[in-house]
């Protein structure tokens, strides 16, 4: 039952044609096929169609019918025999003409001719070609040892560019510069990644109405221990009063130099700045407004552990919460 049938899993119209001879049950009980029936689903079940093609009789035989030379008489053609054909001998054989073998020729005559093909060949050992040798074309790139044909090389050096004013296709890939190179080397798409900020954009907003330092959830980004970095994190948040101030700072792995500068809405024309060389450090100012606040960090640190440096504020009034607001980001790069 190959492909394996049922009628559960049958559908309308599928057909199927019989190869092998037997019985199965497809799920209505057995179902007797012989070779060249066909099997039809009617939507429900499979149904059996009898192959109506089958030959009644062979040579006046029927049944399984097996014919040999004896039920068939020669006539005046005779059969060709493996016997008959191994005694006849080659009489008059010589090399003949190195033209193509064909229907018309006699035995003699094709081995004749075969011969003389055989004698126009070169040797597989050393061959010492002549004329115009020809051979298939690898394809481009190929490196083994098949011959190498002059449309090979040609097209071998086609794919190569120019060494003036060379035109790339494709993706060209080149040797990446060190970071802060500026020569007239070519710049890969990783040396400008390396040598421009990257970003983190925070889509939802974090909320902090304590007045301990929490991180802002997301808006943070990676360093590895050795790397000097520059960082300018931009934080638009809101206030529940105008009373409410707010403090800014930032987290991460240890540091070996650390220097930052916050900056902070105070009121719609007015804010203030102070400095840092420490995380989790700073105090709330006394004020802000109710939207429309932002807050700016923008520092260099050189890190001795590698982790992640995040975004941290509080509120200056217990129950009063600041909101950072989806929107914030942080842009950084390596700067050594």
């Amino acid at each position: 039952n190959t492909p394996t049938l049922s009628n559960a899993t049958g559908q309308n119209g599928w057909e199927y044609f019989v190869s092998t001879a037997g019985t199965q049950n497809l799920g209505s009980g057995n179902l007797t096929f012989a070779i060249g029936d066909q099997i039809i689903h009617n939507g429900s079940i499979y149904q059996v169609v009898p192959n109506s093609n089958t030959v009644t009789s062979v040579n006046g035989s029927q049944g399984a019918v097996v014919l040999t030379t004896t039920n068939i008489s020669e006539g005046t053609n005779l059969y060709y025999t493996n016997v008959r054909t191994i005694a006849a001998p080659l009489t008059g054989f010589t090399t003949g003409t190195n033209t193509a073998i064909t229907s018309g020729n006699s035995i003699l005559t094709a081995f004749q001719n075969t011969q003389a093909q055989l004698n126009s060949k070169a040797d597989l050992a050393s061959p010492t070609f002549t004329g115009t040798p020809i051979a298939p074309t690898a394809a481009p790139g190929t490196n083994n040892t098949q011959l190498a044909t002059t449309e090979f090389v040609t097209t071998a050096n086609n794919l190569k560019a120019d060494l003036l004013s060379p035109t790339f296709t494709g993706t060209p890939t080149a040797p990446t510069a060190a970071n802060g190179t500026n020569t007239t080397q070519l710049a890969t798409t990783a040396f400008v990644l390396a040598n421009n900020p990257s970003r983190v954009i925070i889509s939802s907003n974090v909320a902090n109405s304590t007045t301990s330092f929490a991180d802002v959830t997301g808006l943070s980004f990676p360093v590895v221990s050795g790397g000097t970095y520059y960082f300018r994190f931009l934080i638009p948040y809101s206030s529940a009063a105008t009373s409410t101030g707010s403090a800014h700072s930032i987290n991460g792995p240890t540091t070996t130099q650390l220097n930052y500068t916050v900056k902070r809405t105070s009121s719609a024309t007015a804010g203030n700045i102070s400095s840092a060389s420490a995380y989790n450090t700073g105090s709330a100012n006394a004020s802000s407004i109710l939207t429309g606040n932002i807050a700016e960090i923008v520092g260099i640190a050189k890190f001795s552990a590698s982790g992640n440096v995040i975004a941290r504020f509080f509120s200056e009034i217990s129950g009063s919460a600041i909101t950072v607001l989806g929107g914030a980001m942080v842009e950084y790069m390596r700067t050594q």
